[in-house]
């Protein structure tokens, strides 16, 4: 055939299919390089690049099988043990890599092969045990000696068999390797061969094996001397491409993941319909693709609908024998490679397989770049609870090569042998027996149960049979549940159905005055009214607001805090005809004027102290504290007002930069009471606190439930419920049995909540619940603890769970839905999600909202028809969520523009409407980012306008709209904002902000000092040029890098700057300063590590090191609105003697303190030592009446006193400190150090020799902080705790002993543990909790977030 002719057929192929075709005749005309033997005497042979990856796992746990290979078989017939040895030595003779062991030499691994000898073959009996046990035993030797026992690389051998005697026709037989010399494909050729020499032998002839044509140490060393090539950089460039920006899959599991991956596993097999095999045979061969990537594709389908994304990354496993002469080395060539599949656009099964075909082509190409390489090549960020690159992997096996081995004259049976270990977080093995498939499923039992395991195959296989049964079925119509699953799942979410009378709020609650017209309705303070009072105080109220001109209908919004007044007045409103509208005293006036906007006020009801918050508009503002709009005669209730006329608007963050009004009828209300006061159990002498904002729905929860139940309504004002011990005396004095708040409002009372004897329910809400706060407060057969979820357009609650008997570590579920509610989990595309998958919450029934006020297009969105039910609606809640096995649903976050800062809510809708309403922003969107330190950032991106604003005006601009956290930190400022292809902005696309993106301080330095500053700071941050005012930490330099820095100024200047002021004023600047007049002599210990902020300041007390500046990520990490100082040991700069006493240093710390801030709220946290210093700090502050209102322990070791240190242990610890800081190894301290005539000296040459300080810090930096640090070993060391009275938080690092100990003195402690070790906490990986932790209990004494 011409070419002419060929290339004429090659044009009519379909584009596919051609590129393929050019692919395979390109690899034709670049023949491969030719693999030869290696020189003879060579015995140091290279490990290959798989070995050398799985050497170093090895190495990392030495004593553990993960990487044994075992295959074993029940042999029934007559087995010749003489000729299996043989056979076996045979066998070994000809494989080099069943002769290989691994040695070492400085770290660098090699592998050695050893002459041929006899093979490793035990031989056991168990044929003298009884019949029924012979099989357990051998299984059990097997499973002991074969499975989980490990091999020695250095020693070897790496290749054994073990022959287990059961009778004389009945044997088990194992065949074990490490991984290291052999692959799967290796042990199918190794069992052929020993079924082949066996069987001669048997016969007393010779096997004809043609004799290996190469050895695995030839290919070795080989991959050597290609890794340099052309051939291998352009494999490693397609996969930099390929993989460039690689997402995480997060497959849904049953636990957290750990911090580091045990290996813990299990392996579960499943088989699956026969009928599929043909099945994708027959698509295969119709698409131009192999079975494997049919089955790929369908295992695609499933992680797509699992997780809810459409880049998913999958491991496969290449052979790793592209080349011929391969085929028949034994050893170890199997490598890694990623499938990145593409399920976007909701495609058709057939166009999956298209994809999975392209990719699984494309990979095969590459395959012959190692995957350490393509990991090196990546970088991507490490995590030991995770694999790089990939967590779930997928490999087809050949079922022939699967199994045990066989010997001819016998019959053979697979062992089923468990190593109990898993590489990866699931390995998924479609293994083909010719005429069905079968699934073999590695898995981490750290993350997975079986029941999960065994129900995803299961949807797998359910994907397949309907995606071979219509290609054509596009993604979001593959059906993944058999009917009765979907059936089940639709039942979790449906509540009971019952009848509800067909009231009004104020109806019910007139009933109930009407039954107990003396009961005391409401209290607060010494102020009471009774039902009647109440009931007629309302209806006068009611008749005044008619005077005032309040029409059926209006929405009247009220301006007032908790009190008898915010209790009655929605009363007096509904009793009217009104709807009642509560507005937030704290919000900014234009957020108010807005809300007034969109309810067309006429009218606006406050308190005198409140007056001046109202904004000037059209509407008329009444005073309730005057006595005017009471009215001499009550007003008859309005009889045009029924069920579903609206009774509250109550505002939240809204999408589009105003609050948005959720519209709730009397009916929800009426809803969920009805649920509420059967529930809760209330009734007339109960005692109901109110202690929720008005504006939080919450309040009417609490509320309406105690007046409709005939209860009093107790009401605890915010100071009272926000001050020390407030919350905790109102509950005893007021004898409360009926407790509704957010569990943060909750965590306030520090009290044994024992003592609340009469409390009998508590109900929380509004956020996630914390385990330990269940613990706290419930108390099985005598008070019961409620979790309730419920969106706002819900009427506060649609979901409830009792978990008083809750006992695990993670927060409570969410529980089951109310009467008369429908609860769905369901995808993207709205199909219900299976149990144990996290889907978006969509909850209905007769309790939702009509809507959002006078936005048709959002209530459009938000509020659609039911899925499953033509005759509902639903409202569409934005949250994840999952069901567990039990039928209970776990909260599981936000989906939308909603994300949790620092715990803090944040729309980040809301705050890019606000920044695109400034002039001088053409457009805006907003993110959270981490910056260099792991630290969650919100970042605003802008596109300026005509005349740009400067990043201090936006945030002038936002803070009149937004609370603090709702405003960005940072702005970057872009040309465009980068959008996806339907238009809308790609947050994933936006820029991490550069150190050059701060606020506007690119001035360049002007003066020498400066410049030569400037080039310092430059020379050390890597970068090419540093603003005067640009601080060196915004430019990512962290404490290391400091040091370089002065030392660097010290010694080329030839001025002194300390860390405190540099720490202070980390500018180029003011360091200048400093170098052309002199430091400023500052004798007071505090340090400034964070300047400003709303937020009252937080002291951080040093460690043992001396140096408060270990604080500084903390503090970034933090509320932007959160000041922080450091104390800095005395000495730590020289002049001064050091402390080693720990009482007389907290009491400099506590006049340093008191003399920077006289008065309270005093906070305090400190880490390790810092711990001591704040539990010390806190008991002399409450000896002089100023105790703390928070002191957080960091991970204090348990107190003594202890005999003193040696010198030798305090330089060891010193070293130890140093490394952990630098989150380095700690290298043993040589002899010669602590025995040197001058060991200052020595052990500075010794730290600058690893790495733990700069070479050119000052003669005196060492020998400075050693003292310091001596000293603060001894006072710990020598420290008696005394008992203190009040609230302590104790943070225990998850991987250290525990320091529970401290309870002794300190009986109101608080036990939180956080990831990590004593070091690893801090580690960017780990922080973010730490820095939530403190925020949450600061918020918790403020009342923010």
């Amino acid at each position: 055939m011409s070419d002419e002719t060929f290339d004429g057929r090659v044009a009519r192929l379909d584009e596919r299919r051609r590129l393929l075709l050019e692919r395979m005749r390109q690899q034709r005309r670049q023949p491969p390089a030719t693999i030869g033997a290696r020189p003879a005497g060579d015995e140091r042979v290279p490990l290959s690049r798989a070995q050398e990856q799985l050497w170093f796992l090895a190495q990392l746990a030495p004593a553990e099988p993960t990487y044994n290979l075992v295959q074993a078989s029940y042999l029934t017939g007559e087995v010749d043990p003489a000729a299996l040895r043989r056979a076996l030595d045979g066998v070994v003779a000809r494989h080099e890599a069943l002769r290989t062991v691994v040695e070492s030499v400085d770290g660098v691994a090699y592998q050695r092969v050893l002459p041929p000898g006899p093979a490793s073959l035990v031989v056991d009996d168990v044929s003298r045990l009884p019949e029924q046990q012979r099989r357990p035993a051998a299984l059990t030797l097997l499973q002991q000696q074969e499975v989980h026992r490990p091999f020695d690389l250095a020693t070897g051998p790496l290749f054994r068999a073990r022959l287990v005697r059961l009778g004389p026709t009945e044997h088990a037989l194992a065949v074990a390797a490490h991984h290291i010399v052999v692959d799967g494909w290796s042990m199918g050729l190794i069992l052929r061969e020993l079924a082949a020499a066996y069987d001669a032998h048997r016969h007393g002839t010779r096997a004809r094996l043609d004799p290996p044509a190469l050895q695995y140490p030839d290919f070795a060393r080989w991959q050597h001397q290609q890794l340099a090539t052309a051939e291998l950089d352009n494999h490693l460039r397609y996969w930099a491409q390929r993989l460039a920006d690689l997402p995480t899959l997060e497959l849904p599991a049953d636990r957290p993941r750990p911090t580091t991956a045990s290996f813990r596993g299990a392996l579960l097999e499943q088989p699956l319909d026969p009928q599929l095999h043909a099945g994708v045979q027959a698509l295969a061969k119709e698409t131009g693709a192999s079975p494997f990537m049919v089955l790929v594709a369908a295992f695609a389908a499933m992680l797509a609908r699992y997780t809810g994304t459409d880049d998913l990354a999958v491991g496969t496993t290449f052979s790793g024998r592209s080349r011929p002469e391969l085929e028949s080395v034994v050893g170890f060539f199997a490598n890694m490679g990623v499938l990145r599949l593409d399920t976007s656009g909701d495609p058709t099964f057939a166009t999956l397989v298209d994809r999975a075909r392209d990719t699984c082509l494309g990979a095969w190409e590459h395959q012959d770049a190692p995957f350490e390489r393509v990991v090196q090549r990546l970088a991507p960020p490490r995590d030991p609870g995770r694999n790089p690159l990939f967590q779930v992997a997928v490999q087809l096996l050949d079922g022939s090569t699967w199994g045990g081995p066989t010997l001819p004259g016998t019959d053979s049976t697979p062992v089923d042998l468990r190593l109990d270990r898993s590489r990866f977080d699931m390995m998924v093995s479609l293994v083909d027996h010719g005429d069905r498939y079968s699934v073999l499923t590695e898995y981490s039992t750290d993350l997975f149960d079986a029941r999960r395991v065994r129900a995803m195959l299961d949807h797998v296989a359910r994907l397949l049979d309907a995606g071979l049964a219509d290609p054509a079925t596009t993604l979001s119509r593959l059906p993944m549940l058999d009917p009765a699953e979907r059936e089940r799942v639709l039942a979790l979410g449906a509540g009971e159905r019952r009848d509800v009378a067909p009231a009004t709020v104020h109806q019910l609650v007139r009933a109930q005055a009407e039954r107990n017209p003396d009961a005391v309705a409401v209290r607060h303070g010494d102020h009471e009214l009774t039902y009647r009072e109440l009931l007629d105080r309302a209806a006068r109220r009611a008749a005044g607001l008619r005077d005032a001109g309040l029409r059926p209908g209006d929405r009247v919004p009220a301006l007032l805090d908790r009190g008898v007044d915010e209790v009655l007045t929605p009363l007096a409103i509904w009793h009217a005809g009104g709807v009642y509208v509560p507005l937030d005293t704290a919000a900014p006036p234009n957020r108010l004027r807005r809300i007034l906007t969109n309810c067309a006020a006429r009218l606006v009801l406050t308190r005198t102290e409140h007056a001046a918050g109202v904004p000037e508009g059209p509407w008329r503002t009444l005073l309730l504290d005057t006595g005017d709009l009471d009215s001499a005669a009550g007003l008859a209730p309005e009889p045009s007002t029924g069920p579903d006329d609206l009774a509250y608007v109550l505002h939240t963050s809204g999408t589009t930069g105003d609050p948005k009004g959720v519209q709730l009828p009397h009916r929800g209300f009426v809803t969920y009471l009805d649920w509420m006061r059967d529930q809760w159990r209330c009734g007339p002498g109960d005692r109901v606190l109110h202690g929720c904002a008005p504006v939080f729905d919450l309040a009417a929860g609490e509320v309406l439930a105690a007046l409709t139940s005939g209860a009093t309504v107790v009401v605890i004002g915010k100071d009272r419920l926000l001050s020390p011990g407030g919350l905790a005396e109102v509950l005893a004095a007021e004898r409360i049995t009926h407790l509704f708040l957010t569990p943060t409002t909750l965590g306030l009372v520090e009290d044994d909540t024992d003592r609340f004897d009469a409390l009998r329910e508590v109900l929380v809400g509004g956020e996630v619940c914390p385990a330990d706060l269940v613990t706290r407060w419930a108390r099985p057969g005598r008070r019961r603890f409620v979790n309730l979820y419920g969106p706002t357009e819900a009427t506060v609650g649609c979901l409830a769970h009792d978990c008083t008997d809750w006992s695990a570590a993670t927060p409570p579920p969410i529980g089951a839905t109310m009467p008369n509610r429908r609860t769905y989990l369901v995808d993207r595309w709205d199909n219900p999600v299976p149990v144990g998958v996290p889907g978006e919450i969509l909850v209905g029934g007769a309790a939702l909202s009509t809507g959002y006020l006078n936005d048709d297009e959002l209530t459009g969105r938000r509020f659609t028809a039911d899925p499953f039910d033509p005759q509902g609606r639903v409202y569409r809640t934005g949250d994840r969520g999952h069901w567990d096995a039990q039928g209970r649903l776990h909260f599981g976050g936000r989906l939308d523009g909603q994300v949790k800062l620092r715990g803090l809510r944040v729309e980040l809708d809301e705050i890019e409407a606000l920044l695109s309403r400034h002039s001088g922003v053409a457009r805006a969107a907003a993110t959270v980012v981490r910056d260099g330190n792991g630290v969650q950032r919100l970042v605003g991106y802008v596109v300026d306008a005509a005349e740009p604003a400067s990043d201090a005006d936006l945030r002038t601009h936002l803070s009149t709209e937004l609370p603090a956290h709702l405003v960005p930190g940072r702005f970057v400022r872009l040309p465009a904002l980068p959008l996806t292809t339907s238009g809308k902005v790609n947050r994933r696309a936006l820029p991490a902000p550069e150190a050059a993106d701060t606020d506007d301080t690119g001035a360049a330095p002007t003066t020498g000092a400066e410049r030569q500053v400037a080039e310092i700071f430059a020379e050390v941050l890597g970068v090419a040029r540093v603003g005067a005012e640009t601080s060196f930490f915004d430019l990512g330099g962290h404490s290391l890098q400091a040091a370089h820095v002065l030392a660097r100024i010290a010694g080329r200047i030839g001025t002194s700057v300390s860390l405190k002021q540099f720490y202070a004023t980390p500018t180029v600047r003011a360091v200048a300063r400093f170098v052309e007049h002199g430091p400023v002599v500052d004798a007071s210990p505090l340090v400034t590590l964070k300047a400003t902020g709303s937020r009252p300041r937080l002291y951080c007390p040093h460690a043992v090191s001396g140096s408060p500046y270990w604080y500084l990520p903390l503090s970034r990490a933090l509320h932007p609105e959160q000041p922080v100082d450091g104390f800095e040991a005395p000495g730590l700069e020289g002049g001064i003697e050091p402390v080693d006493d720990l009482v007389m240093l907290a009491g400099r710390y506590v006049a340093a303190l008191r003399e920077r801030q006289p008065h309270g709220p005093y906070l305090l946290a400190g880490w390790s030592m810092g711990g001591f210093l704040c539990f010390e700090m806190a008991r002399q502050l409450a000896a002089v009446g100023a105790a703390p209102d928070l002191v957080v322990m960091i991970d204090s070791n348990e107190p003594g006193p202890l005999p003193l240190p040696s010198e030798r242990q305090v330089m060891e610890t010193f070293v130890a400190d140093l490394a952990g800081l630098s989150a380095a190894p700690a290298p043993p301290l040589d002899a010669e150090v602590v025995d040197a005539a001058d060991p200052i000296a020595a052990l500075t040459g010794f730290l600058v020799r690893h790495g733990l300080i700069p070479s050119d810090v000052r003669a005196d930096f060492v020998a400075n902080r050693y003292a310091v640090f001596r000293a603060n070993m001894r006072a710990i060391y020598g420290y008696q705790p005394a008992p203190y009275a009040g609230r302590t938080v104790l943070v225990q690092a998850e991987r250290e002993a525990s320091r529970a100990a401290w309870r002794r003195w300190s009986p109101a402690m608080e036990v939180v543990t956080l990831p990590g070790d004593h070091y690893s906490m801090w580690s960017p990986q780990h922080l973010p909790a730490l820095a939530a932790l403190i925020d949450g209990q600061v918020a918790r004494v403020l009342d923010l977030g």
